[in-house]
């Protein structure tokens, strides 16, 4: 039986998402709560769309995004900051965490085939990092297609070459796992980077 591990980037590969968010506001002079309630790309209700939404399918870029943010913050809190390079100074503060990557070799090596699926926000991955690690590497402003939608997921099914009752996913965003469920995919929800390697450790060993 061919299976299949579907692993996220920021928050599962990396030290949690808050974290950089938090250095990133703390160092540009940002107000944390209301930086990111602009960027709560998953505030919208259904159908809705937002600026975030575009970003991660690659429909604008960073500095796109950067300028809305800097004129939604003038606009709603008063706040004046360039936008020149906003977004791309969030990634310098990623930091790698290597427990799951780890595990994903481990399962590679057993046979499972391997994705990474991540949400872009036109920003750069560690891609050298993943030397035999994933057998396809899926970024969503690179196939126009975002996490939670239905297609993305069906699309990473479709390029491993499993079923969904095969396949195990990973992510720190609730929506995301969700979704994932809805289509018969084990999703193990990141909330704790410790735990969630544990309950992958399980599967594996199953």
């Amino acid at each position: 039986m061919r299976r299949a591990l579907i692993v996220d980037w920021g928050g599962v590969l990396t030290a949690p998402i808050a974290h950089a968010m938090q250095r990133w506001a703390a160092e540009e002079g940002l107000p944390y709560a209301e930086t990111m309630a602009i960027l709560d790309w998953y505030a919208p209700q259904p159908g809705e769309d937002h600026m975030m939404h575009a970003l991660e399918r690659g429909e604008i870029d960073a500095q796109g995004i950067a300028n809305w943010l800097s004129d939604e913050l003038h606009e709603h809190y008063g706040i004046a900051i360039s936008p020149d390079g906003l977004i791309q100074r969030m990634f310098d503060h990623f930091e790698p965490h290597d427990e799951i990557l780890n595990l994903c070799r481990e399962a590679r090596a057993a046979g499972w085939v391997t994705a990474l699926l991540s949400n872009s926000w036109d920003n750069p991955y560690p891609r050298e990092r993943w030397d035999n690690v994933f057998d396809a590497v899926l970024i969503s402003g690179e196939i126009g297609m975002r996490k939670p939608e239905e297609r993305i997921f069906l699309h990473a099914l479709d390029v491993l070459g499993v079923e969904a009752a095969h396949a195990v996913f990973i992510d720190d965003e609730e929506p995301n796992i969700i979704a994932a469920r809805e289509l018969g995919i084990t999703a193990i929800f990141a909330q704790d980077q410790h735990v969630a390697a544990a309950e992958l450790r399980t599967i594996l060993q199953a």
